[in-house]
């Protein structure tokens, strides 16, 4: 029977038939069936529906904020591509990424999610072949190698770890569990992690994602804002099958430090704010791994949410934000220096709050409040630095932030808690705080020494992105 997931997949298809054949005006029309899918991902999560694709708590949060980020790109792209002939294959190669997207989101089964993420990668290539007008075009080419060997190994690997599990292994719904420790578990997740890490262009050397810096704002948007981080849910809804299994943790901890040290000092090293941007994305999705490895998934979904929500912001105001910091370098710095003691109390309040916040409720809000208390302290003493017009105001702002943020974490913990694998080891819950502090450490000491003058007085702590003035402000 057809269910909700199914008719918001039908009028998304339907909205890339429609902008490919028709002119300007339906192509805007087209850009009402995004929120009219949203509407019914909200209405379908209260039915019980069956078959390939579904709605359910894990995937409607990660399904809608895909949506409202393709919203938005289309509607950028309306306006960037209009009257232009490529606007036909754009918006519609758009529209279907977008839907095989939230295909991923929404899948019922391995089956359904292997045949989700194939079709990502196709309809990608699609995109950026729609954008650049050329098959030979490097970034292309680059993506479609990339994908290739990746997506490869994820289906050799499916078909494998259902010969050894079982033919029921690939349409076992999300939720039900396998052999844990066999063969078959081993190789499923470790074909996911290859696969995962491929789509989130997690290399130190030549990465498909920062090569997608020279294909047209919109595209870059929804390219790194809400395809790039679609590994986190592979990785949590096959591992809710297999259980977490040590070896595969071990190597995809140490990929995701090695990534995060090598390309941290990168951003700032970079003079161009989409190259920033694009680097910034393969360290945030380096973070993500990490804190799914140390069997933290809520953490990896806000993450991914807030990450993609941002970074597509970020992207589609690249060129007002240079005008704006171009303006502000030829300004006088304005404020005053506060004391030390009013640095050092303002260090004392946002640490008690985040302290509280972790005391009180535990589990993955602990080990967050690990990680972005000491960032909203780093933030706030690099802002003092400087001098400082509204120092309370800026300081008021980050104990919100970190409050808000705080309160997500509880909220997704309790609306997703029994949607989320059951992993066999939380790592303890300072071990995420320490590792990106040694990370941060690093990577300052190399920043400062390949910085530009662009990223004078910007923090080089690679966690941070989530706020704005963090990454290449």
């Amino acid at each position: 029977m057809t269910n909700a997931a199914e008719y918001s997949l039908a009028l998304l298809l339907t909205g890339a038939l429609l902008s490919y054949v028709g002119g300007p005006r339906l192509k805007a029309a087209c850009l009402w069936l995004i929120p009219a899918a949203a509407v019914l991902l909200i209405v379908g999560i209260s039915q019980h529906g069956s078959g390939w694709w579904r709605v359910d708590r894990l995937g409607v949060p990660i399904g809608i904020a895909a949506l409202v980020i393709g919203g938005c790109a289309l509607h950028y792209a309306n306006r960037q591509f209009h009257g232009e002939r490529r606007a036909d294959g754009i918006i519609a190669s758009s529209f279907v990424v977008i839907a095989t997207v939230l295909a991923s989101d929404l899948a019922a089964n391995p089956a359904a999610l292997v045949v989700s993420w194939v079709a990502t990668s196709i309809s990608v290539i699609l995109l950026l072949w729609a954008g650049s007008g050329n098959w030979s075009r490097s970034i292309t080419a680059h993506a479609a190698k990339t994908f290739v060997l990746t997506d490869t190994c994820l289906v050799a690997g499916s078909l494998l770890g259902w010969w050894v599990v079982g033919r029921h292994a690939m349409t076992t719904s999300f939720g039900a569990h396998l052999p844990r420790g066999g063969a078959g578990a081993v190789i499923l997740l470790a074909a996911a992690a290859v696969a995962a890490m491929g789509r989130a262009g997690l290399t130190t050397r030549s990465s498909w994602v920062v090569g997608t810096i020279a294909t047209p704002t919109s595209l870059s948007a929804l390219l790194h804002a809400g395809v790039v981080n679609a590994g986190a849910l592979l990785l949590i809804r096959i591992e809710g099958l297999t259980g977490s299994i040590w070896g595969v943790e071990i190597v995809l901890i140490a990929l995701s430090l090695s990534v995060l040290v090598v390309l941290a000092p990168r951003i700032h090293a970079r003079v161009d704010l989409k190259g920033q941007l694009a680097v910034s994305t393969v360290a945030q999705m380096a973070f993500m791994f990490l804190t799914l490895a140390l069997g933290w998934p809520v953490l990896a979904i806000t993450h991914l949410i807030g990450h993609g929500l941002y970074k597509a912001g970020r992207f589609m105001a690249a060129g007002g934000a240079l005008e704006s910091r171009s303006r502000q370098r030829r300004q006088a710095p304005q404020g005053k220096h506060i004391s030390s003691a009013m640095k050092v109390l303002g260090c004392v309040g946002i640490v008690l709050i985040a302290t509280t916040f972790g005391v009180t409720q535990g589990g993955g809000v602990l080990a967050a409040m690990g990680v972005f208390g000491p960032g909203a302290v780093v933030l706030w003493l690099t802002r003092t630095k400087q001098p400082t017009i509204r120092p309370l105001a800026t300081w008021i702002v980050l104990v919100l932030g970190l409050s808000v943020y705080g309160c997500l974490l509880v909220g997704c913990e309790r609306l997703l808690g029994s949607s989320l694998p059951t992993t066999l080891w939380h790592a303890p819950w300072w071990l995420l705080g320490v590792l990106v502090a040694i990370v941060s450490t690093v990577t300052t000491r190399w920043g400062h020494r390949a910085s530009s003058p662009v990223a004078v007085g910007v923090p080089h702590a690679p966690f941070i992105d989530h706020i704005p003035v963090g990454e290449a402000a």
